[in-house]
């Protein structure tokens, strides 16, 4: 049985794959069929994928509920016509099956990603239903019958089919297929092979290693979790070997990875939605997101050199590096930066993402065929496809079912009427109306994947921000990093989790020092609110002197949180750096110069207590002659 079922998930997996590439390719179907027919395959293998729980697996539940998925889809599929002509007078068939999809829905993102997002949904359900029992205060509403809360959710394209289901189909799903393929073609070891040759020498080489590598490949694959799992295999033994305590190793890795949803050309689902949301070419995105990124990464690198220093850690041998300038031109590097080269090229040239992926796969295609260890062979490309599947099914389901909650809100007008009562609660105060997003981004985060709670706040909470007088990129842009750091915030911190369980550390410990090295990630997002400018909007001397001084904040930061700055630092000249940070990271002339001064004190105090901490070596008096 266990193998017919491992067969089947195969076989559907590579089905999913073909069919999601050949429609991005043809556009044979309709909109309303293509997202029926592509939303069948995961919800299938939600169930064949996943057990009831851990504690009653009941494998035989999962081929009917693979069966029924089908079902409920290949329904829309076939009378997709009947369905638009009908819309609000569902028929009762169109009832039952439309019930059964939502319910089909709710079970397979729970079993993907546990409760927090079906309870959501049925919260958003039950809103709708009943809204009419809630004071007029917080959002009261007439109330919705069952026939039109299942209507909008199965039978048109605002519910589950809706557009969240587009950005996955149409976007998000071909950069997970270029991921697979270069991991296939070896990028994954050339990264690993590159950032080793480059920086493994170097004081704390190895977490310098997973710092760049991590973020490289973060910013293909655009999951935390999966890439911690997949690098940190090699670089968390790597930085244990030389000195690392298990959870900072642990916590360097978990950071890195997650650091790769903020790092263009591909960054996180999230992103593509973004586009959608504000209107823009993605082009748009990756400018704004690429000095915020640059200056994350450069605050954990800042970090980890700081600790190497502080712990006095040594580089790899030589022996292990290899050379760069050999690595470069190995022929799995030739296929990543053709690939990536393109990719980029058109993105800038604003091109549409779909057509930029779709003209870098054949690229990867072609090279891969002139040597035998990056040859993309039928089995090979199985595999690919396998993968490609599998690893959508979460962002999939997840996607159904945020479906539900977005389509819903449209016609509730719970957006409007939320976007209100912000409003009313903060009083008009900025600060407060941050603070509380920060709140909630975190809060959401933590049992949600980045994508969907971006997209529950971006629709919530984002419109007050702009009523504020917030741009409307800084505002998507600063729900977009809470949602991402939530990774690596305790409680619950899934890929610093992930972290520990390779370096085998304590959990919570290594995601309180995640926590801490990604410091840099909680105040950015309020610096580019109030100063577009590290978004690269605005001005170019504006953009230009944010761009100076971010930077070395970003070192203060980093060695106040390390506790090393040239030397130990004791717990006063941490808190004078730390504001020092704040003071040149925050954009303005008057901060600038201010912690320019704050950072050349402290450096002259760092070396003046240096001197006075050096023993004085007794010469020894030249003895006189007779």
């Amino acid at each position: 049985m266990d193998s017919l079922r491992a067969t089947a998930i195969r076989v559907i997996a590579v089905a999913f794959s073909a069919y999601a590439l050949f429609e991005a390719i043809t556009l044979k179907f309709p909109p309303f069929q293509e997202r029926a027919l592509f939303l069948l395959f995961p919800l299938a293998l939600a169930f064949l994928m996943f057990p009831l729980s851990k504690r009653f697996p009941a494998r035989w539940m999962t081929v009917p509920g693979a069966l029924l998925a089908a079902v409920a889809c290949l329904y829309v599929f076939f009378f997709y016509q009947q369905l638009m002509a009908r819309v609000g007078d569902p028929t009762t068939l169109d009832l039952v099956l439309g019930t059964g999809a939502m319910i089909l829905v709710l079970e397979g993102t729970r079993r993907c990603v546990g409760w927090a997002l079906p309870l959501l949904a049925l919260a958003m359900i039950g809103y709708a239903a009943f809204g009419y029992y809630l004071p007029e205060s917080l959002a009261a509403h007439g109330g919705y019958d069952w026939s039109r809360i299942v209507g909008q959710s199965y039978t048109t394209m605002e519910g589950i089919f809706g557009l969240i289901i587009y950005v996955t189909f149409y976007y998000i799903f071909l950069f997970v297929l270029f991921g697979a393929v270069l991991e296939a073609t070896g990028a994954g070891q050339f990264l690993m092979d590159l950032a080793k040759s480059l920086f493994g020498r170097f004081s704390a080489g190895p977490a310098k290693v997973a710092v760049l590598a991590s973020g490289l490949m973060g910013s293909i694959s655009g999951s935390a979790v999966a890439n911690v799992v997949t690098t940190g295999t090699f670089t968390i033994p790597l930085m244990k070997r030389v000195g690392f305590e298990p959870k900072w190793a642990g916590a360097v890795e978990a950071v890195a990875s997650s650091g790769g949803a903020l790092m263009p050309p591909v960054m996180g689902a999230a992103a593509f939605l973004m586009a959608e949301f504000l209107s823009i070419p993605y082009a748009e995105i990756c400018k704004a997101a690429i000095f915020p990124a640059l200056l994350y990464y450069g605050a954990v690198f800042a970090a980890v050199h700081a600790y190497g220093k502080k712990r006095g850690l040594k580089g790899l041998p030589p022996e292990e590096l290899g050379s760069a300038r050999k690595i470069l031109w190995d022929w799995r590097g030739v296929i990543f930066f053709a690939a990536v080269g393109v990719l980029v090229t058109l993105l800038v040239r604003r091109y549409s993402p779909t057509l930029a992926v779709l003209s870098a796969l054949p690229v990867m295609f072609v090279l891969s065929l002139f040597k035998p260890e990056t040859r993309l062979t039928p089995r090979r490309i199985l595999g690919v496809l396998e993968k490609a599947g599998k690893d959508m099914v979460i962002l999939s389901c997840s996607a159904a079912c945020v479906g539900i909650i977005m389509g819903l809100i449209l016609m509730t007008g719970l957006g409007n009427r939320f976007t209100g009562l912000i409003l009313d609660v903060a009083g008009g105060n900025l600060v407060l109306v941050l603070f509380l997003t920060m709140i909630c981004s975190l809060i959401l985060g933590m049992g949600l994947p980045t994508t969907v709670c971006y997209v529950l706040l971006a629709t919530l909470i984002a419109p007050a921000l702009i009523a504020m007088g917030i741009t409307p990129l800084a505002a998507h842009m600063f729900i977009f990093y809470f949602g991402m750091i939530s990774m690596v915030t305790p409680p619950v911190a899934m890929a610093a989790y992930a972290g520990a369980t390779v370096a085998r550390a304590p959990v919570m410990a290594t995601a309180f020092v995640a926590s801490r090295l990604a410091i840099t990630a909680f105040i950015l997002p309020y610096m580019f609110v109030y100063s577009p400018a590290l978004l690269l909007e605005g001005h170019w001397p504006d953009v230009v002197l944010a761009m100076a001084t971010s930077s070395i904040g970003i070192v203060a930061l980093s060695s106040s949180v390390v506790g090393y700055f040239r030397g130990l630092l004791p717990a006063r000249a941490r808190v004078i750096l730390f504001v020092t940070a704040l003071l040149l990271i925050k954009p303005g002339i008057r901060t600038d110069f201010a912690g320019l001064a704050l950072l050349a004190g402290t450096a002259l105090w760092v070396a003046k207590r240096r001197r006075a901490e050096k023993p004085v070596v007794q010469i020894a008096p030249i003895a006189e002659g007779p």
